[in-house]
């Protein structure tokens, strides 16, 4: 009965980790993905800057 009980705790603490590499994952996968979009943003802003100022000299 003993074995029986290690195995189940082990079975559940390796179950545990696995969801906690899971969630670290997405995690990390949506930060990224944030990071991502931000840089995105703010390359978009910075060429509509530069756009606007071009527009501006031209006049």
């Amino acid at each position: 009965m003993l074995i029986i009980k290690l195995i189940g705790d082990f079975h559940r603490e390796r179950t545990f980790d696995r969801f906690a590499d899971l969630k670290a994952y997405i995690d990390r996968f949506w930060d990224d993905s944030l990071l991502l979009l931000k840089e995105a943003a703010e390359e978009e802003e910075e060429r509509r800057q530069r756009n606007r100022e071009s527009i501006e000299s031209d006049q």
